[in-house]
């Protein structure tokens, strides 16, 4: 048998399988039921093998959170199987288990693009659970960090990424699924509606807010809030300490041209302005409650920055953070970003002033390195890792902490 394809293998053995001696099946025998549910689960068969399921284990151990380590990303698929498993459970006389049935665990409270890392075994930083992504080596990691690759997006050209962690903390994990279910009821209560009607230039501001919404579209999940994905740069000497404590146990702050805020940015380019080809970015989703959108009246760009309306001050009115679409001001590249005095369409950029910690969830980090002269070449579609981070400028910035953030 051992020259025929595996692939003849396993539909050999989807044909002989008998559901009544479940129990008792190989790992084959479970990756052949598996597969009898379409050619998408097909790719989900290495996770089963790599744990060696076996029926007794199919039955008695696999439930959501193992689907989801098994590279079951999908809620619709991981029914499907867990429907599967139910029904063998109740053709083997087996008690069901409450947690397959409902699915209503801890790691579906936030399902979607997010990834729940609750399996990964490596303690590199207190409090925390990390796992480097080997896309070369596992397709589950495989489709991870392409996925992640994609999220990132076009960046500048002296930096290389050096690898990929996914990075999972259960206390920042558990108050942020508590801010989210805050965050639901809060959003129906009268005394967070926004009124911008009483600001300056309201037609702009609602502008600046409907670029927001449009970035909140690219989070997919299964709660009836908005979350953004974001992204903060940072040297790696200061990294263990916010993926341990959160972004609010760092006290460096400065007065902050937006408000004294933790800094984050959809624009992964951005934030490598805020650490250094050696340094890290930090993927992180944050929920929004009612966002207060920045114009150029609040940060003119012929003033100094300490003129600016809510410099070094906290969050305005009850409004939960600011948003800020930026460009740089005289073509100053560098440093100088201000809101565009032509409006939301001219901005380049934006950031994210957050002003909890609990609004903040990280969820990966992207490990830079110098990109040298020998590196420098097109990655094809087919070595999709191999794309580069980079950026323009060596910038320092441990002090100023502009949180800029999977």
């Amino acid at each position: 048998m051992c020259n025929i394809p595996y692939i003849y293998l396993f539909i050999y053995l989807f044909l002989v399988l008998d559901d009544n001696q479940c129990l008792s099946w190989s790992c084959d025998e479970v990756c052949a039921w598996i597969q009898s549910w379409g050619e998408i689960y097909s790719t989900y068969i290495d996770g089963f093998k790599r744990y060696n399921v076996n029926g007794y284990r199919l039955l008695h151990f696999v439930d959501n959170e193992a689907l989801w380590e098994f590279g079951v990303e999908s809620l619709f698929n991981r029914r499907v199987i867990l429907n599967g498993i139910e029904n063998l459970q109740k053709r083997c006389g087996i008690q069901l288990s409450s947690r397959i049935s409902s699915l209503n665990d801890f790691a579906n409270e936030f399902d979607g693009d997010f990834v729940p890392s609750l399996y990964l075994s490596d303690n590199t930083y207190p409090n925390t659970m990390s796992c480097i992504l080997q896309p070369l080596q596992n397709n589950i990691h495989s489709k991870l960090y392409n996925r992640i690759l994609k999220w990132l997006g076009s960046l500048p050209n002296d930096i290389d990424i050096d690898k990929i962690e996914l990075i999972h903390n259960a206390e920042l994990h558990r108050m942020f699924l508590q801010q989210i279910k805050r965050t639901e009821r809060r959003q129906k209560q009268q005394e967070f509606q926004p009124n911008l009607n009483a600001e300056s230039n309201p037609i702009e501001r609602k502008k600046v807010l409907n670029r927001l919404h449009m970035l909140t579209q690219q989070v997919h999940h299964n709660r009836p809030v908005s979350v953004i994905r974001v992204w903060h740069g940072c040297k790696r000497t200061i990294l263990s300490k916010l993926l341990s404590d959160g972004f609010a146990a760092l006290s460096r702050l400065d007065k902050g041209w937006y408000g004294t805020a933790m800094y984050f940015t959809s624009s992964a380019e951005y934030a490598t302005k805020y650490t250094d080809p050696n340094g890290c970015l930090i993927m992180c989703y944050v929920v929004l409650l009612n966002p207060f959108p920045l114009i150029t009246d609040d940060a003119p760009p012929d003033v100094s920055s300490s003129s600016f309306r809510f410099y070094g001050r906290g969050n305005y009115s009850n409004y939960q953070c600011h948003f800020i679409p930026v460009a740089p001001v005289n073509n100053d590249t560098n440093w100088n970003f201000r809101p565009p005095p032509n409006g939301v369409q001219d901005a380049i950029y934006d950031e994210l002033a957050v002003f909890q910690q609990t609004d903040i969830l990280p969820h990966a980090v992207v490990h830079l390195k110098s990109r040298t002269t020998s590196s420098i070449s097109v990655a094809s579609d087919a070595d999709p890792e191999k794309r580069f981070l980079s950026k323009n400028e060596t910038c320092e910035i441990e002090d100023s902490l502009m949180s800029v953030t999977f």
